[in-house]
C-alpha cells in the first residue's frame, strides 16, 4: 500500500475542523475573570495596607500633637520655674514620642509699657515617624508628618462688672446657687492676679440701688437723699458713657405698696431702699469683700435688666475714672504685697477704667437673669419736688391730766406715785422753780426749751438741775428707764413712752411733746382740707406757723396710700387722686427690652465682650440675654435649664482664661 506525501500547501491549509476549533476557541469566555479578579485582588491589598499605614501614620500623628499641645501649654504658663525645654521634654518622654526631631523655639517674653505685664510664648515643631507595613514595597520606608504647636499667656489688665438679677423669682434654690457659684466665680478671676483686675457686683430687680458710698461719687440729683436710685431717659442707653456735667436723676423716694398705717419716721417700704442691701460694689479687688457682698444678696420685687447693665456698662467706661480715683482715694485696694505679707496701693489701679483702646486690656460683662424684664415705676416729674400742698403744724398736746390753758407747777410732775405726766415718776425731790407752760408751742423749764438744741436729752437736762432734782425715771410698759440713756418721745396717738437714747423716733434725733396737724390745699373747694377736724378752713391749721411741705418730705413719709386713705380721708375725690396718683409706670417690658438691646449694642461697639446667662429663664429672657450676646456671639450666651449655674460660669472662666494655644 502506498502512502502519499502531503504537498506544503496541504500541510499548511487548515482543515475545516481546524477553522471550526479556533472558532470555538475565540468564543470560549472560561478563565478569563480568574485572570482579571486576581489582579483586582492584588489592587485592594495594596490599597488596603496603604490605608492602614496611613490610619497608623494619623494614629501616631494625633499621639504627638496632642503631646505637644499639652507641652507648650504648660511651658508657656508665667508661673512655670522649669525651662520650655524641660517641661516639652519631660511630656515628650512621658508619652513615648522620640526628642530627637522636636526643635523648640522660644521669643523672648515681651515686657510692654502699656497695661501688659508679660507676654510668653513657646513654639514647638516636631515629627511623627511611622515604619509602614506595606507601603515599602510601593518604596515608601517611612511616613514623616511634620507636627507643630504655639501657646501663649498674655497678662493683661481685666474689668469685669457683674451683674446679677436679684428679683422675686430668685428665691429659694437659685438665689442660694448664685450666691455660691458667684463667690467662687470672683475668687477664680482674682487668684493670683488681684493687682490686675477689678470687680463690680450690680444687683438688681426693678431698680439698681446705688448706695451711699458709690453714690457720694456720682453727681445725683438733689430733690433728697433718702436713697440712691436713678432713672434714665431712653437716650441714655444708646451710650456707656457718662457726659461731663450730666446730673443723674434721682428716684423719688415713696412708697406706693404699704398699707394707710404711717410708723413716725421715713416710709416702711420705699421703692429705693434707703439702707446698703442690694446696693453696687465698684471697682474690688478684695475677694473677701466682694464675696462678703454676694452673701447678702437675697430677692424681691420686679426685673429691670436695662438698669443694672446700664450701671454695670457705666462702671467699664473710662468716663467714670474721675469717680473711681476719687473712690480709691479714701480706700484701700488689695494689690501688691510688701515683704510682710501686706498690701500695698500702686498708682497702676489710678488709670481705671481704662480707654477701650488701651493695648492688653479687656473689659467683661456678664449678665445673668431668670425672668424677664417688667414694669418700672417712679414719681412723677411735678410730684417730686416742690410744695406739696400740704401744711403741718406741729400743736401742743397735753398728756392725760394737764390742761392746754393752764401752768403747771414741777411739784404736780414729780407728784408720789402717777404724778400728773402718764409714766413719769420723780424721786428725791422735785423742781423747785421749773414749770411747764403753753407757750408759743414751747415746753419750758427754768424758762429754757426742754427739747432746743441745748437741752435734747433728759440727762442733759436734769445735769444743770442735778442738786434739786434727783433722779429722774421714765416708766413705760412696765419698764423703768433711767435718765443717763433715755429720752422723751411722743407718738402721734398720744401716748407717751420712754425710748433708747439710740432711737430716734422722729427721724432726726429730737424729741417731741406735740401732735402733727395737717392741712392739704384743695384746688376743687378753694380752700384746706384739715385731716384731724375733717373740715375745710381758708387757712391751713396753725395760720402762719404752719409749714408747707415739699413733695419729697411728704412722699418720704407718708405712704401713699396713708395719705389718700387716713390723712385725706373724707376731703374732695380730686384731692384725693392727686395724691394716690402721683407715681406713673416709666418703664413696661417692650421699653425696658428696647433700652437693654441698645446699651447692649452700645458696649459690643467698645469692644465689651457680654457674656449672658439665661438662669431658668423665659422665653422672653433667653431672647433678650441672646439678644445681648449678639448676633454672631452664640458661644457667649449660656442657657441654665437646671440649678447648675455653675457650668455656665466654668465656661465664662475658660473662655476668659489668659493661656492658650495660638495658630
Amino acid at each position: 500500500m502506498s502512502v502519499k506525501s502531503k504537498t506544503e500547501e496541504e500541510i499548511t491549509r487548515p482543515t475545516l475542523s481546524d477553522l471550526l476549533f479556533v472558532s470555538r476557541f475565540a468564543r470560549n469566555e472560561d478563565g478569563v475573570f480568574t485572570v482579571f479578579g486576581l489582579i483586582v485582588v492584588l489592587m485592594m491589598v495594596v490599597a488596603g495596607g496603604v490605608a492602614l499605614d496611613i490610619m497608623r501614620s494619623e494614629v501616631d500623628r494625633t499621639t504627638v500633637q496632642n503631646t505637644v499641645d499639652r507641652a507648650v501649654l504648660a511651658a508657656a504658663s508665667t508661673k512655670q520655674t522649669a525651662t520650655p525645654e524641660d517641661v516639652v521634654e519631660a511630656y515628650l518622654r512621658a508619652a513615648g514620642v522620640p526628642k530627637d526631631s522636636v526643635i523648640i523655639d522660644v521669643p523672648t517674653p515681651t515686657t510692654s509699657t502699656g497695661s501688659i505685664e508679660l507676654q510668653k510664648t513657646v513654639n514647638v515643631t516636631a515629627k511623627a515617624n511611622t515604619i509602614p507595613l506595606f507601603m515599602n514595597v510601593l518604596g515608601t520606608d517611612e511616613l514623616t508628618v511634620p507636627v507643630s504647636a504655639s501657646a501663649e499667656e498674655v497678662v493683661s489688665e481685666l474689668e469685669v462688672s457683674l451683674v446679677v438679677d436679684i428679683s422675686g423669682s430668685m428665691r429659694g434654690d437659685k438665689i442660694a446657687s448664685l450666691r455660691t457659684e458667684a463667690k467662687k466665680f470672683v475668687a477664680e478671676l482674682l487668684k493670683d492676679r488681684e493687682d490686675r483686675t477689678t470687680i463690680s457686683i450690680v444687683p438688681y430687680n426693678d431698680r439698681v440701688n446705688v448706695g451711699s458710698d458709690l453714690a457720694a461719687y456720682f453727681p445725683l440729683s438733689s430733690e433728697h437723699s433718702f436713697s440712691n436710685c436713678v432713672v434714665f431717659d431712653a437716650a441714655d442707653f444708646n451710650t456707656t458713657s457718662l457726659t461731663s456735667g450730666t446730673i443723674l436723676e434721682r428716684m423719688g423716694h415713696f412708697d406706693r405698696d404699704s398699707g394707710n398705717a404711717n410708723a413716725p419716721g421715713l416710709v416702711p417700704d420705699p421703692l429705693c431702699r434707703s439702707d446698703g442691701y442690694g446696693s453696687i460694689l465698684a471697682w474690688s479687688n478684695d475677694v473677701t469683700e466682694l464675696q462678703g457682698h454676694i452673701d447678702l444678696l437675697g430677692a424681691s420685687d420686679w426685673t429691670a435688666m436695662d438698669l443694672g447693665v446700664k450701671w454695670g456698662t457705666l462702671l467699664l467706661d473710662p468716663t467714670t475714672r474721675t469717680q473711681m480715683q476719687a473712690m480709691m482715694a479714701g480706700k484701700k485696694l488689695k494689690l501688691v504685697k510688701d515683704a510682710n505679707g501686706d498690701y500695698l496701693d500702686t498708682s497702676n489701679f489710678g488709670r481705671r477704667p481704662y480707654n477701650y483702646t488701651e493695648p492688653g486690656m479687656r473689659k467683661v460683662l456678664v449678665v445673668m437673669t431668670d425672668g424677664r424684664n417688667t414694669t418700672q415705676w417712679d414719681l412723677k416729674d411735678d410730684k417730686k419736688s416742690g410744695p406739696s400742698g400740704v401744711f403741718v403744724y406741729n400743736e401742743f398736746v397735753s398728756p392725760p391730766g394737764l390742761s392746754d390753758s393752764n401752768a403747771t407747777t414741777a411739784g404736780d410732775l414729780c407728784a408720789d406715785g402717777t404724778g400728773s405726766l402718764y409714766g413719769l415718776v420723780c424721786n428725791g425731790g422735785t423742781f423747785v422753780s421749773a414749770t411747764l407752760a403753753n407757750s408759743n408751742g414751747n415746753s419750758f423749764f427754768n424758762g429754757r426749751s426742754a427739747y432746743s438744741a441745748d437741752y435734747r436729752n433728759i440727762g442733759e437736762l436734769l445735769t444743770d438741775f442735778a442738786e434739786s432734782v434727783g433722779t429722774l425715771t421714765l416708766t413705760s410698759g412696765g419698764e423703768t428707764v433711767s435718765w443717763e440713756d433715755a429720752w422723751w418721745r411722743h407718738s402721734t396717738r398720744g401716748n407717751w413712752t420712754a425710748f433708747d437714747a439710740q432711737g430716734d423716733y422722729n427721724g432726726d434725733g429730737s424729741a417731741s411733746m406735740y401732735e402733727a396737724r395737717y392741712s392739704t390745699w384743695s384746688e376743687a373747694n378753694g380752700k384746706f382740707f384739715i385731716s384731724h377736724l375733717d373740715e375745710y378752713w381758708d387757712e391751713p391749721y396753725g395760720g402762719t406757723d404752719a409749714v408747707e411741705l415739699t413733695y419729697s418730705e411728704l412722699f418720704a413719709t407718708m405712704s401713699i396710700k396713708y395719705i389718700d386713705f387716713t390723712l385725706l380721708n373724707g376731703a374732695d375725690w380730686d384731692t384725693r387722686d392727686k395724691y394716690y396718683f402721683a407715681w406713673h409706670e416709666t418703664h413696661n417690658q417692650t421699653k425696658a427690652d428696647t433700652n437693654l438691646s441698645n446699651i447692649c449694642a452700645a458696649a459690643r461697639q467698645q469692644g465689651v465682650t457680654i457674656y449672658t446667662i439665661a438662669f431658668q429663664a423665659p422665653d422672653d429672657g433667653e431672647t433678650a440675654m441672646k439678644d445681648c450676646a449678639g448676633i454672631g456671639n452664640e458661644g457667649y450666651y449660656f442657657d441654665v435649664a437646671g440649678l447648675d449655674i455653675k457650668s455656665a460660669f466654668d465656661d465664662i472662666l475658660a473662655s476668659l482664661d489668659r493661656l492658650r494655644l495660638i495658630d
